[in-house]
């Protein structure tokens, strides 16, 4: 993990977003398996709502860890 992802852990960031950097490994690489450009994943807070499940199908976080106000276990 790269120094920049280490110090966004200790920020207080929503903790699903944690956890999608942890399982990705580095915002370049959430980015990447995203197709998108690393700034705009870098200026998340949470995952924005319409991205939740392609976050989930990128790091294998289930939806209910990424954003447990949108989606609850059945």
């Amino acid at each position: 993990m790269d120094i920049r992802t280490e110090r966004a852990l200790k920020t207080t960031m929503d903790a699903g977003l944690k956890r999608a950097l942890r399982a990705a490994g580095s915002w370049a690489e959430l980015a990447r398996r995203l197709d998108m450009r690393t700034q705009a994943v870098w200026n998340w807070k949470r995952i924005p709502a319409g991205r939740v499940v392609q976050v989930e199908a990128v790091t294998g976080v289930p939806r209910e860890k990424l954003r447990p106000d949108l989606y609850r276990r059945a």
